[in-house]
């Protein structure tokens, strides 16, 4: 079990947490990032943005990590409390990294 987030992991909570769409942006692979959002999956830093703006950061989230562990495929796995407009729940969020960016971000409940 890794004692730290890898970095692009790490940046994507804590620009959440602050509601920074740009820095959230920035963690991902140029040209090949892509988040799927319970199945839905969606490609490219613009759709990204858009996406995060509806669904994400836009909703004015907050995510308290409960665990976070490496698979040995190595994904890295969080599970954190997401905050919203008074409530609170669960979700399991599993990340792909390209070197120092993400290759992919998974949300599921």
């Amino acid at each position: 079990m890794p004692t730290q987030l890898p970095a692009p992991v790490r940046g994507v909570i804590d620009a959440a947490n602050n509601g920074d769409t740009a820095a959230f942006l920035d963690q991902f692979a140029p040209g090949s990032g892509y988040v799927t959002d319970w199945g839905r999956e969606v490609r490219g830093i613009d759709a990204i943005s858009r996406w995060s703006n509806a669904e994400f950061i836009g909703k004015a989230i907050k995510l308290d990590i409960i665990t976070f562990y490496r698979t040995d495929d190595d994904e890295i796995v969080v599970i954190a409390q997401l905050h919203n407009n008074g409530s609170s729940t669960p979700y399991t969020f599993t990340f792909q990294l390209a070197d120092d960016r993400l290759a992919a971000m998974h949300i599921n409940a």
